[in-house]
């Protein structure tokens, strides 16, 4: 407490002590009073875990902002995140969950706890990727489209290299069934990467974050003939080439996510 007024991070940190895990032994029978022990314990633990990590939080979120104290509305808008944010120990995600607690504050369409809840089921290396996929479209690029700039579409080669440039894409699981018992470990190793980034990119399309589109294309083959007609004319035989044509973009939902746990520094919000 500063000058009668009450550190928001303790406050926060008292909040979510009381909410996050309850007292366990009182509602025990005398002949579960070793397991009362037990669970008594690992709520005690589980409770300084949780403050621990909202102090951290807490902590970046006040650099963030600077030393300005968040008011009771601030603080009521918050307070959804918090919860979850306590079960997070990982820097990387911490300074996530940071930048959306300042995100919830500007928030007018009650956004932020369908946020936090994406935020909470990502991994540290799934941000990773996600940043990483964000510098690419927010990097100017001349080409014309019909999507906005953010949401262009991406190739499976561009998610690829945002996940890790050193990846060789140009393996599948049929060659693995086949030869895999033939390969050496650094190609093993690039199998698992690939299969990592494969499945990184199929959560984060489940978490609505990025979309996937898909297209059937037929490639024409053409032959010019002398003399087909009076004009000269062209007969199109369909060579049965089909190939199967799939772009990514971030969706309307993954833009918004991505601005509020990203956010911009304080001096461009004012």
């Amino acid at each position: 407490m500063s000058n009668g007024v009450p550190d928001p991070l303790e406050l926060i940190a008292k909040v979510v002590t009381e909410a996050v895990a309850e007292p366990m032994n009182d509602a025990l029978t005398p002949a579960s009073k070793e397991v009362g022990k037990l669970l008594g314990t690992i709520t005690n633990v589980f409770r300084f875990y949780a403050t621990k990590n909202l102090e951290k939080i807490c902590t970046k979120w006040a650099e963030y902002r600077r030393g300005e104290l968040p008011n009771d509305e601030d603080l009521r808008k918050v307070m959804p995140l918090l919860p979850s944010a306590s079960m997070v120990s990982d820097e990387e995600l911490q300074a996530k969950w940071a930048r959306l607690m300042e995100s919830a504050i500007n928030d007018a369409d009650g956004r932020a706890s369908a946020f936090g809840q994406t935020l909470s089921q990502l991994t540290a290396e799934e941000v990773r990727f996600l940043d990483h996929l964000w510098a690419i479209v927010l990097t100017p690029n001349r080409t014309v489209t019909a999507y906005a700039p953010r949401m262009r579409p991406l190739s499976f080669i561009t998610l690829m290299g945002a996940f890790d440039p050193g990846i060789n894409t140009g393996v599948n699981d049929a060659e693995f069934q086949i030869y895999g018992h033939e390969w050496s470990e650094e190609q093993r190793a690039n199998y698992k990467r690939l299969r990592r980034a494969r499945l990184i990119i199929d959560n984060v399309i489940r978490l609505g974050i990025l979309r996937e589109r898909q297209e059937i294309k037929e490639s024409d083959r053409h032959i010019g003939l002398d003399a087909v007609s009076m004009n000269r004319g062209e007969v199109t035989i369909k060579a049965g080439d089909v190939k199967l044509h799939v772009e990514y973009s971030f969706s309307a939902y993954g833009l918004s996510f991505m601005e509020a746990v990203t956010g911009k520094d304080k001096d461009s919000r004012e």
